[in-house]
């Protein structure tokens, strides 16, 4: 019994680092999915404002982000030109849920795509 227990705490936040691990690579995949979209968006000619690209990124996002801003989302340029790059950047601070003390509390996710304009 008692080399369960010593087994059972390591076996215990390996798991949990796993299923950490899974989440957050989850959440990077969505937000690089979400970038490649709003990419697209911009660079194509259309009437579509920042702001509505912004809010298609979010709605995308709002699946496994509760807590994303317009703010965490940076389109550059402003005033788009033909033949230009645009470049769609979400920035992310993930909170861990269970850390146990060994893992980090926060994760800085990035994701960034960037596309011509036609």
């Amino acid at each position: 019994m008692v080399e369960f227990a010593l087994v059972a705490m390591t076996l215990m936040l390996i798991l949990i680092g796993i299923i950490q691990f899974g989440l957050v690579f989850s959440i990077q995949l969505s937000m690089d999915n979400a970038a490649q979209t709003g990419v697209r968006l911009a660079a194509i000619p259309s009437s579509l404002t920042d702001a509505e690209i912004k809010s298609t990124i979010i709605d995308q996002l709002s699946v496994v982000i509760d807590d994303i801003s317009t703010n965490d989302i940076t389109i550059t340029p402003t005033i788009k030109q033909r033949n230009e790059p645009v470049t769609v950047s979400i920035d992310y601070e993930y909170d861990v849920l269970v850390t146990l003390g060994v893992l980090p509390e926060t994760y800085n996710l990035t994701a960034q795509a960037v596309m011509m304009r036609e």
